[in-house]
């Protein structure tokens, strides 16, 4: 039982170790002006874009790990890093600054007050009712 468990540790061991290889491979590639894609490629890999985060990770169309956004937000724009996270490791470029948009974020805590999420819920609670007791019209 604790060969196993030994033999799996080092083979995790060495999987994290190769794929820090790989990633410091790619970020010394791109530094010698490579694109990602490019230096990815090499180790049959595709970057992937992550779409606008917040200084947590979270963003519009998911989250990004909260090690990456700590990355991005002490670079500037054309910087390549290394970062490791629970997950493995990710090679990050930063490729544009979008400022925040104010007036999108007080919608969006105004929706997570409970005051507000009390009255969408009635009022999706309502329309369901409406629904069910057929008195709402639906077109399709």
């Amino acid at each position: 039982e604790v060969k196993r468990q030994l033999v799996e540790l080092w083979k995790a061991e060495q999987q994290a170790a190769g794929a820090r290889k790989r990633g410091e491979q790619i970020v010394e590639r791109v530094r010698e002006g490579k694109t990602l894609a490019e230096a990815a490629a090499e180790f049959n890999l595709k970057p992937e874009t992550t779409p606008a985060v917040r200084r947590d990770g979270s963003g519009e169309n998911g989250r990004a790990p909260g090690e990456v956004a700590s990355q991005l937000f002490a670079g500037k724009v054309g910087d390549v890093g290394l970062v490791p996270s629970p997950d493995g490791f990710h090679v990050v470029r930063l490729t544009s600054v979008v400022p925040a948009d104010p007036v999108a974020e007080q919608r969006l805590h105004l929706v997570g007050h409970p005051a507000v999420q009390q009255d969408l819920t009635g009022q999706l609670l309502d329309d369901r009712l409406l629904l069910v007791a057929g008195e709402a019209a639906v077109a399709l």
